[in-house]
């Protein structure tokens, strides 16, 4: 059964986010970063902690973003594709609720540098390409 498929158990707990996500994102302090990828990013080459998740990248994102806020400086990096904003990279950024005001862009180079500093994969069953998000965790604020 996919985590899309599975009955929720935590009432509020997106079904997306298993205990081995939540685990990972509990671990981020602030401004630690994780990658959203597609399946074609070389995660295991890149870093250590590889999950992965039966579901496209916007609505892993959309998952991430129901528990942790995000950062408000270099909220999100993405892959500068050398064209206008790419479909996919829009619906990335509408399903975190960032603008892309509130993204950086960079050439793959740097990409894949920033990456290998990330604690944390989530590589999804996304097949269109440019499709790598790296968010920075951000402070939560207290109620």
């Amino acid at each position: 059964m996919s985590p899309t498929e599975r009955s929720p158990v935590l009432k509020g707990i997106d079904p997306v986010l298993d205990g081995d996500v939540l685990r990972a994102l509990d671990r981020l302090g602030h401004s630690d970063r994780l990658i959203v990828a597609d399946a074609h990013f070389p995660a295991y080459r890149l870093v250590d902690h590889v999950i992965t998740l039966a579901v496209d990248v916007p609505r892993a994102v959309r998952a991430v973003c129901s528990v942790i806020d995000l950062d408000t400086v270099d909220a999100a990096v993405m892959m500068d594709s050398g064209a206008p904003l790419l479909d996919v990279q829009r619906e990335i950024l509408e399903a975190g609720a960032l603008s892309e005001a509130d993204a950086s862009f960079v050439g793959r180079a740097e990409f894949y540098e920033l990456a290998a500093r990330a604690q944390v994969v989530l590589r999804t069953l996304e097949p269109r390409t440019w499709a790598n998000v790296i968010l920075s965790k951000g402070v939560t604020p207290t109620a």
